[in-house]
């Protein structure tokens, strides 16, 4: 029996071969956590941890014989029975499965539960089962729904008001960089997201999504972004942001995006800030790419090649599931 934690999204398998192979795109989906039982090994379920908003399912790989939920009337509020072609019936009464009895399973979906909301006190699920004749202990501990990036207003080149977490980041595969309008430095930057545009081609807004902010917000207004857009030719999937600067700088100190050291600059290859232009000392010459879902996010250099950030998005596609 395995059991799996999955945050709700999409899953993307990317294969960085110079070129993506996409399979599954726009599918709905979500990260996975396999633990395995075995008779024949130890087991600590204990080790899983999921959170508000996530689901978890109880799989049957063989030899099996139903699941209960044996802590149903502490949790049975704050979670919610999610039915499926397929599943086994579940008795939402007693928090077991009907064929508790000892039918076998083998090979079917046993339950699958959405967390709606933090237990009480020790905020878990236990729960047991039966594989090959011996029963099976374990638990889930839940914690709070995470929600780390700011989710502050912004406006699009388009005008648009958008929330950044709730309508940019959420459950997407996402790069995000800031940027002067008036800069040859970001020039260099936008056009090397220009040639990744290239690559991604029609994956570009519908499984990666590129964000670029102004760090320039008075001068910088949704005209001029859009005017700064298309003169680089960005396509659908590429916004251009800007909003307050309060609000700006939160995003910024949040995702990491602030002043490199000269050091760094100096490994990276980027070019070195003067006191000249004070302006830019805002630069770090970086994009951020992440996904959301997954909780997975890494850095790397606004110059770096298209596919040197294929590989990183390929690292942000789910882990293989455990084969049974």
């Amino acid at each position: 029996m395995r059991i799996l934690s999955r945050n709700v999204g999409r899953m993307i398998a990317v294969l960085a071969l110079g070129l993506l192979a996409w399979a599954g795109g726009g599918k709905s989906a979500a990260a996975e956590k396999t633990i395995e039982a075995k008779a024949t090994i130890a087991w600590d379920p204990a080790a899983l941890t999921v959170a508000v908003g996530d689901v978890i399912e109880w799989k049957v790989g063989g030899g099996t014989h139903g699941v209960r939920i044996t802590n149903w009337a502490a949790v049975k509020d704050n979670v919610e029975v999610v039915t499926v072609d397929g599943q086994e019936p579940f008795n939402a009464e007693t928090g077991k499965t009907i064929n508790d009895d000892g039918t076998s399973t083998a090979g079917k979906l046993l339950l699958r539960l959405k967390i709606k909301t933090v237990p009480p006190a020790p905020a878990e699920i236990t729960y047991n089962c039966v594989v090959h004749g011996a029963v099976m202990k374990g638990k889930v501990t839940i914690t709070a729904a995470k929600n780390p990036i700011p989710n502050v207003p912004m406006k699009t080149q388009d005008n648009k008001n958008v929330r950044f977490y709730d309508d940019l980041i959420k459950d997407k595969i996402v790069i995000v960089t800031v940027m002067y309008t008036q800069c040859e430095t970001c020039e260099r930057g936008t056009r090397n997201l220009v040639q990744l545009q290239k690559v991604l081609g029609d994956h570009l807004g519908k499984d990666v999504f590129i964000y670029s902010i102004t760090l320039d917000p008075e001068h910088d207004t949704p005209e001029v972004l859009k005017a700064y857009a298309e003169k680089f030719g960005a396509k659908p999937g590429w916004t251009f942001l800007t909003g307050k600067e309060e609000d700006i700088t939160a995003v910024r100190n949040k995702l990491g995006l602030t002043t490199l050291s000269p050091e760094a600059r100096a490994k990276l290859g980027l070019p070195m800030l003067t006191d000249q232009n004070p302006d830019q000392k805002l630069h770090t010459g970086m994009i951020v790419i992440g996904y959301d879902a997954f909780h997975r996010w890494n850095k790397t250099s606004a110059l770096s090649r298209p596919d040197q950030i294929l590989q990183i998005i390929e690292r942000m596609k789910p882990p293989s599931q455990t084969k049974q």
